[in-house]
């Protein structure tokens, strides 16, 4: 059974087709940010002979430089942000579930021991007793 695509409850693990989705998505969004900061103009305000250097985007991530103010109000930097909030909005989710499962793992495991010792105490109460 799937609480969401992707996710098996029985095992509490990601099906492999549900993380290579979630790698186009993350290559997605890396090519987004790469658009934006190609597109991105330094904010300049009164100042003709402001800095003109944009931001750049390496290995490590986005660098902006600290004397630059850089306006990036396009619509797929609002689309990455609604994007990286809706990850962190399943994360949770994931995790909520996970700590949902793990619990009735721990139910059943007690269960379990429960059972097998009731099991143990009446064959030995059996063995003991006089059937005759």
């Amino acid at each position: 059974m799937s609480i969401y695509p992707g996710y098996y409850m029985s095992t509490g693990k990601l099906t492999e087709d549900y993380l290579s989705s979630i790698s186009e998505r993350l290559a997605s969004i890396e090519q987004i940010m790469k658009e934006s900061a190609m597109q991105a103009r330094p904010f300049q305000g009164r100042n003709p002979h402001a800095h003109k250097e944009v931001f750049s985007i390496d290995a490590d991530g986005i660098h902006i430089p600290p004397q630059l103010r850089v306006q990036l109000t396009t619509k797929k930097n609002r689309e990455l942000e609604n994007l990286r909030a809706q990850v962190l909005r399943l994360n949770r989710e994931l995790s909520v579930k996970n700590n949902t499962i793990n619990q009735k793992d721990h139910t059943i495991i007690t269960l379990q021991k429960q059972i097998a010792d009731q099991e143990r105490l009446l064959d030995a109460y059996a063995q003991t007793s006089d059937w005759d």
